[in-house]
């Protein structure tokens, strides 16, 4: 696992438990804690995603007000905010690792390239204009 992800569950206090589960990862309050129960078959390459998509629901879902599993809409906002969090810190990954000009990267390409699902592309893209939007601002290019 990432040692910057490593950080984050130690800094927010979060276990991982791996257990013969019928999904890939979930976060659960329980009596000793925040806790992230993995699928004990979950391929490597996925763990660093699933992982901070768990920490994105720590970091976001008692900002939203309602169940959810039991409102669709309060659902869907924090798997959108857990997944938009998700995306942001490993896009973040690459670009630290990677030499590679921001302008140049294609949101299905990278998705595809890394086995995630297509459904993140908007959430993505979004993050790539941002990020450009504010790099121009930053150089005072227009």
């Amino acid at each position: 696992m990432d040692v910057k992800i490593e950080h984050l569950l130690k800094e927010r206090n979060i276990h991982i438990e791996y257990a013969d589960v019928d999904f890939q990862a979930q976060l659960f309050d329980t009596p000793k804690g925040h806790v992230i129960i993995v699928n004990k078959n979950i391929v490597d390459d996925f763990l660093d995603w699933v992982t901070t998509h768990e920490i994105g629901h720590d970091k976001f879902d008692q900002l939203t007000t309602g169940s959810y599993r039991n409102n669709d809409a309060v659902h869907s906002k924090m798997e959108y905010n857990a997944n938009k969090y998700m995306v942001s810190e490993m896009f973040d990954k690459y670009l630290s690792t990677e030499c590679v000009d921001i302008e140049d990267i294609n949101p299905v390409e990278f998705l595809e390239q890394r086995g995630l699902d297509l459904k993140l592309e908007p959430i993505l893209r979004n993050i790539i204009l941002k990020r450009v939007k504010k790099q121009s601002i930053t150089t005072g290019e227009s």
